[in-house]
Formats: C-alpha cells, sequence, structure tokens
C-alpha cells in the first residue's frame, strides 16, 4: 500500500495494497489487507476488519472502536465511530455514527443510527433500517429493537426498550416510558415523567 501511517504494536500489519490509512495503536486495523483512507486510532480499534474487504472512510477512535469481525464487510464505509467501544460490534450496518463511550457498541447490521454521548443507544442490538436517535448520557439507554425513536438530553427514553416512533427532548423526558410504548412525545425537562407503559401521548 502507499502513505499509510502506522505507529504501534501491529498496527496495520497485514495491510498489502490499502493505501492512505491512518493507524495508531497496538493492533489496530491489524488484520485488514486491503482497506484504505481510513483513520483507526486506539488499541484494537478496526481491528476485526478482515483480509480482502476493502473498508474504506471509517473513523474510529478509542480502544476497541469499531472493532469489527471476521463478518465485517464494507457496508460500513464511512461510519463515524469515536469513543471507547463505540461501534464495536459493527459487521455490515450503513449511515451510523457513534460518539462516547460504548455508543451503539451491540449494534451488528443496524442502519442510520446516530448516538452521541456516554452510553447512549448502547443497548440496540437489532438489525435493519432503525433510525434511531439518541443524545445525551444514557439517552435511549435500554432501546433495542424499537425504531425511528429520538431521544435527546440526559436519560430521555432510557428504559425504553422495544416501543417506535417516539420522541422525548429534554433532561428525563419520557424517561420511564418502558417496554413496547409507541407514539409518545414528551418536550421539556422530564416531560411525561410519569407516563410508562401508555402510546400516543
Amino acid at each position: 500500500g502507499k502513505t499509510n501511517i502506522l505507529m504501534g504494536f501491529l498496527a496495520g500489519l497485514d495491510i498489502t495494497t490499502g493505501n492512505e490509512n491512518t493507524v495508531i495503536g497496538s493492533r489496530a486495523l491489524g488484520t485488514a489487507t486491503t482497506a484504505t483512507f481510513n483513520v483507526a486510532i486506539g488499541g484494537d480499534a478496526m481491528f476485526g476488519v478482515p483480509s480482502g474487504q476493502a473498508v474504506s472512510g471509517v473513523v474510529a477512535v478509542g480502544l476497541e472502536a469499531l472493532k469489527g469481525t471476521v463478518n465485517t464487510t464494507t457496508a460500513v464505509d464511512n461510519s463515524v465511530a469515536i469513543g471507547n467501544a463505540s461501534l464495536k460490534s459493527l459487521t455490515s450496518g450503513t449511515g451510523n455514527v457513534a460518539v462516547g463511550y460504548q455508543t451503539l457498541d451491540g449494534i451488528a447490521g443496524a442502519h442510520y443510527n446516530t448516538a452521541v454521548g456516554y452510553q447512549a443507544l448502547t443497548a440496540q442490538n437489532t438489525n435493519g433500517n432503525i433510525h434511531n436517535t439518541g443524545i445525551g448520557n444514557k439517552a435511549g439507554l435500554a432501546i433495542t429493537s424499537g425504531i425511528e425513536n429520538t431521544a435527546v438530553g440526559s436519560l430521555a427514553l432510557s428504559a425504553l426498550v422495544s416501543g417506535n416512533y417516539n420522541t422525548a427532548v429534554g433532561k428525563d423526558a419520557l424517561s420511564a416510558v418502558e417496554g413496547s410504548a409507541s407514539n409518545n412525545i414528551g418536550i421539556g425537562r422530564s416531560a411525561g415523567y410519569n407516563i410508562t407503559t401508555g402510546g400516543d401521548n
């Protein structure tokens, strides 16, 4: 490969034809051979990207950020993972942005999710077009399979598991809504704080 920057124990070890990668950290991007235009900074960042997958345009910063597995494909191109373990399990999801410790660390093939904040959307583990947004400390913390939810604010929608189409804006907004509750809107600090299982509020 050409114009790669490699620093650290086994960093970019197997790169053969991959170009213009910046790799810093022990075993970062350690098994990829054809990856290009990636930034992998941190121990084991992008470590699992396999040989022969020309993953491109990924930014992974943090311990095990977008670590990947032998099943990781080019579908993860242009993903952003900043923070320890952010997007750690991603293999084929598209259009994901994760910033913060353990953000979106459970998804493999989920698409179009945005998580910013400590453990935001950390439990999400369902594949498909999910379109969840969690911004704030533990925003959307417990969501596993819910889709098209928007949680903005510390602990917003933090108890929801499988509900869909909820919007919570503000600290603790809809924070007690749990299970499969759907179609709720809470805007403002502690909005809908006492709602637990209701829908269409």
